[in-house]
């Protein structure tokens, strides 16, 4: 039963690792073009190397951790891990970039952030919450419909892998269900900014992609 575990876990590793690796080839993730949009010094350029370098292992040795475990793989988890461990190295980046070259690379840390979440990030929450001048239980009702989101979608993640068409079908199902919540929880008004919010970040989204 844990050998089975423990090539589960492999397989899961590998489609994070091979989907990350896609997602540099098309250069939305390419270490190398943000170094040279930044213009980075050459002490920048070391601080830089070092800050990916050290981080590259962390992941590494995350995933080989999850391997060794033998615990049932959970997507969810693992993706929340790696976006922790980027939360550190932005950290570590930002602090030795100039207040130039900040708005690039936090542009680059954004997509980053997307990677492998369905759902919206901590800043789009945020930009959601002061344009709608939300309340205290508008916003935690907000995270909580967010997050219920995420882990439906997550969850049926066997049912439409490697099948983009299904993958979009369950996506829009799950998004048509956080709207018909959030449209009870926001009045009309905010609702309808809402709603011109989600359609701007799915615009930029599907620019982000191409």
């Amino acid at each position: 039963m844990k050998t089975i575990k423990n090539i589960a876990v492999l397989l899961l590793t590998l489609v994070v690792m091979t989907s990350y690796a896609q997602e540099k080839k098309k250069g939305r993730f390419s270490f190398d073009e943000i170094k040279a949009e930044l213009n980075l010094t050459t002490e920048q350029t070391q601080k830089f190397d070092v800050v990916i370098a050290k981080y590259t292992k962390i992941r590494e040795e995350s995933f080989a951790g999850f391997r060794e475990s033998g615990a049932k793989p959970n997507r969810s988890v693992m993706m929340k891990k790696m976006q922790g461990i980027q939360k550190l190295q932005n950290e570590e980046i930002t602090a030795f970039l100039t207040s130039e070259q900040l708005p690039s690379y936090e542009a680059f840390a954004e997509k980053m952030a997307h990677f492998g979440k369905p759902g919206y990030s901590d800043k789009e929450i945020q930009k959601m919450t002061t344009e709608l001048a939300l309340d205290e239980s508008q916003v935690k009702m907000l995270n909580a419909v967010n997050k219920a989101f995420e882990k439906s979608f997550s969850d049926a993640h066997d049912l439409y892998h490697g099948n983009a068409e299904l993958a979009k079908e369950y996506r829009t199902k799950y998004d048509q269900e956080r709207k018909n919540v959030l449209q009870k929880v926001f009045n009309e008004e905010q609702y309808t900014k809402y709603l011109e919010i989600v359609k701007e970040l799915d615009s930029k989204r599907n620019m982000d992609r191409k």
